[in-house]
């Protein structure tokens, strides 16, 4: 297995592939707060059309019991189909089903905890998945997926602080 791992000025990264193609993806953020006010930013499955600057648009529906959002990428990127697979306090786990990039297996946790310092909370985001492609395309897909999620946790951090201000 291969295993690479970068900080980006200030968010921890790790990038983890294997023979089988499967890529992992590992982010982490500190960020100053409590864990439930960082995480009320992104708690609501939709909210990500608020935070996140790729997405213009959510729509969520309930289809055999499961909850699904349709996300709309900015300048006509296209859709993104995803399912919520599981939910608790201060994290939810989903799927994406359908997306303009080519990918396969794809399941992700979005979380925050208590950090190792007072006051401090960790935002983490993780992904994997499989690419339908070849090596070049997989490397192309992990980073556009990096870029997402990069700019996810750096504006849920921006949102968070811009919340506690104004209180």
């Amino acid at each position: 297995m291969k295993f690479r791992a970068f900080a980006l000025s200030g968010l921890a990264l790790a990038i983890a592939s294997g023979t089988a193609g499967a890529v992992e993806i590992k982010k982490s953020l500190s960020v100053e707060g409590d864990p439930a006010a960082i995480w009320k930013v992104a708690s609501e499955f939709c909210s990500i059309q608020d935070w996140h600057p790729d997405f213009s648009g959510c729509t969520q529906s309930m289809k055999d019991g499961v909850v699904w959002r349709v996300l709309t990428l900015r300048e006509g990127g296209g859709k993104v189909h995803e399912k919520l697979t599981d939910v608790d306090d201060l994290s939810y786990t989903y799927s994406i089903t359908e997306a303009p990039l080519p990918l396969k297996d794809h399941t992700g946790k979005i979380w925050v905890e208590k950090g190792s310092k007072d006051g401090e909370s960790l935002l983490r985001w993780e992904v994997s998945f499989g690419v339908n492609g070849d090596e070049a395309k997989t490397e192309e897909v992990t980073q556009a997926i990096d870029g997402i999620l990069e700019k996810g946790l750096a504006n849920i951090k921006t949102v968070a602080a811009q919340q506690a201000n104004c209180k």
